[in-house]
């Protein structure tokens, strides 16, 4: 699981962003193509009227808050990255699509 303060990069997927805790409860986490997350964001912020984006592979962030499993025991990261800062969601079924960064 992530710890706070640490960068990490996407490997795999990409992982929808979302603005607030609130939005991202009942959300998709990934997509395994561009394609569907483009679409997927410009539905998602047209329904529910906020900025839903996205992060791809090789972006880095790091978190800065992780939330306990939800009733739906999905895990919710608040993030910053290169996108700006939101919510993302983890299935605990899901492939972990993540390293952490080591120092050079």
């Amino acid at each position: 699981m992530f710890e706070v303060g640490k960068l990490y990069q996407v490997i795999e997927n990409y992982w929808m962003l979302y603005p607030t805790k609130k939005d991202a409860l009942n959300a998709e986490g990934d997509m395994d193509k561009e394609a569907f997350a483009i679409s997927y964001a410009d539905y998602w912020s047209t329904q529910m009227k906020c900025n839903v984006s996205y992060i791809s592979p090789e972006t880095i962030f790091f978190p800065i808050e992780v939330a306990e499993p939800e009733a739906d025991q999905h895990t919710r990261v608040k993030i910053v990255s290169t996108e700006g800062i939101g919510w993302i969601v983890l299935y605990p079924q899901a492939g972990w699509g993540f390293e952490e960064v080591k120092e050079q």
